[in-house]
């Protein structure tokens, strides 16, 4: 393998990569929040990794935050 094949590769963005990027977005908005502040302040990760909706991931993080 050479070096550009090995760069392109690491820089690479994965499918789930891409879907937890639109989720995050959309929970945002949602959340009243900033990206910065769901990845900072909350289990934003977690949540999604949980399968809940952009929409249940919401309630979850006011009810942790309250």
């Amino acid at each position: 393998m050479n070096m550009a094949t090995m760069a392109r590769a690491e820089a690479a963005v994965s499918a789930e990569e891409v879907r937890y990027d639109q989720w995050l977005s959309r929970l945002a908005v949602l959340a009243g929040m900033t990206i910065v502040q769901l990845d900072r302040d909350t289990d934003a990760l977690e949540i999604f990794d949980a399968g809940y909706t952009p929409a249940e991931a919401a309630t979850e993080i006011a009810a942790q935050l309250a």
